[in-house]
């Protein structure tokens, strides 16, 4: 079992970051928003090798397995031992500007089909301007919260997933 990590440092005006796993960074603008880690599951990694989409769609909640993540391990004669080439994070570097908004979360925040759309994401986000980074991150959880299922009798376990969100207001 292995953990997620994005990481995210400001210098001047360019934004660096570190991505290990589906925790991911989002670039919210007034025209756009982008994700700027690329995803460290099976899904993504297949796709970036050519399998068709519907193929990935098939596979279900498995192309979500993480292929790159924090503590990524396999057992050797009954001892776990850390696989170093899943541990190796993306690193990227991007522009940015007074009155970008940048998002740091985990997969429970934003997952395509089960929790805040992107766009949903950066509609909050642009609606909202007069929020400090602090109410606009509590804001984006208590609507990704909202979307998540309780326990019923049909699904016991409901469906949901853990929540970290940074905001990050680029600001002169």
């Amino acid at each position: 079992m292995g953990t997620t990590l994005t990481v995210g440092w400001l210098e001047g005006h360019e934004l660096s970051l570190a991505n290990l796993g589906d925790s991911r960074a989002y670039l919210v603008t007034d025209g756009w928003a982008d994700q700027l880690t690329v995803d460290g599951d099976l899904g993504t990694e297949l796709l970036a090798r050519g399998a068709p989409p519907e193929q990935i769609m098939r596979m279900g909640i498995v192309a979500r397995a993480l292929r790159g993540c924090v503590g990524g391990c396999t057992l050797n004669e009954g001892r776990a031992e850390v696989l170093p080439e899943s541990c190796v994070p993306s690193i990227s570097r991007w522009p940015v500007v007074p009155g970008d908004v940048i998002v740091l979360c985990t997969d429970g925040l934003i997952e395509e089909g089960y929790f805040l759309e992107p766009e949903a994401m950066a509609e909050l986000v642009r609606s909202n301007p007069t929020l400090s980074a602090e109410a606009m991150a509590r804001r984006l959880v208590d609507a990704a919260e909202a979307i998540q299922r309780l326990p019923t009798p049909t699904e016991p376990e409901g469906f949901g997933d853990n929540i970290t969100c940074i905001v990050i207001k680029i600001r002169e």
